[in-house]
């Protein structure tokens, strides 16, 4: 672009509003036709004018970045290869080719759709920030949900509701402590959390008595729980880089595929 406005107005590309509006008084009163009779002034003012109108408007702003960004990403990319790093079969016919072939166009046209979509990228990230939020409130909550009798075989699969429990009680045995038999008589009491109805684990009765909490988390909040919580990590990293609109439209998209599979796991918990 033949115009960098934060260049004119000695502003860094993440300058705030009221640093635009400060640099603007400063710059203005400074070139102003009326106060600065210098023959340039004018054509200086009318600059600091044009480029304050386009950097106080958030719209305007947002659209002159992204012009900007894509510019720079133009002037970078375009280059032409040095003959002496084109792959070898290039040299030979009917491969040969002019350098022309070799300024990657395609290249820009894919930055480019990537900056012009950044908006759609934030809301995307802000929504998988949310879901987790949610997640994480409903792996803090917990209440009791239906209860069942199960036989105390190594391993014994507990119908409810039309649901099999494959309960393992060897684990269970150990987790209790030795020496300590689970009683057949007293209901096993399942618990689930309060807001997606996720499994967090039973209460089991050893033939004393006593009450037994073992953790038998689902998957989503259980073994698998690294998916929901990379996905998240990634979105709020995503959010403090968006000034690199590229690099943050990669980090999105990689986000939004761990989205998908950790949602996927959460159905299937």
């Amino acid at each position: 672009m033949d115009k960098n406005y934060y260049e004119i107005l000695n502003l860094s590309r993440d300058a705030s509003l009221k640093e635009i509006k400060s640099n603007y008084r400063k710059l203005a009163s400074k070139y102003h036709p009326d106060v600065n009779h210098e023959k340039n002034a004018q054509d200086i003012f009318i600059k600091i004018r044009e480029a304050y109108d386009v950097l106080s408007d958030p719209v305007k702003k947002e659209d002159y970045d992204n012009k900007l960004n894509y510019a720079e990403l133009l002037r970078d990319t375009r280059r032409v290869v040095p003959s002496n790093h084109r792959p070898k079969w290039h040299q030979y016919s009917p491969y040969r080719t002019s350098r022309q072939r070799y300024d990657y166009k395609n290249i820009p046209q894919n930055q480019e759709f990537l900056i012009r979509n950044k908006k759609t990228f934030i809301s995307i990230n802000w929504f998988i920030i949310i879901m987790g939020a949610l997640l994480l409130s409903d792996f803090l909550t917990i209440e009791p949900a239906e209860r069942f009798y199960f036989e105390a075989f190594e391993v014994r699969e507990v119908p409810n509701e039309g649901m099999i429990y494959n309960i393992e009680i060897g684990s269970y045995l150990k987790t209790l402590g030795p020496f300590k038999e689970l009683s057949e008589s007293e209901p096993a009491q399942l618990f689930r959390t309060k807001l997606f109805g996720k499994r967090k684990g039973y209460e089991l009765y050893s033939i004393d008595g006593t009450a037994n909490f073992v953790s038998d988390r689902a998957p989503v909040y259980g073994t698998l729980i690294f998916f929901p919580a990379i996905t998240v990590l990634l979105s709020i990293i995503g959010l403090f880089i968006k000034k690199h609109p590229v690099t943050f439209a990669n980090l999105s998209i990689i986000s939004t595929l761990f989205a998908i599979f950790s949602l996927v796991i959460f159905l299937l918990s």
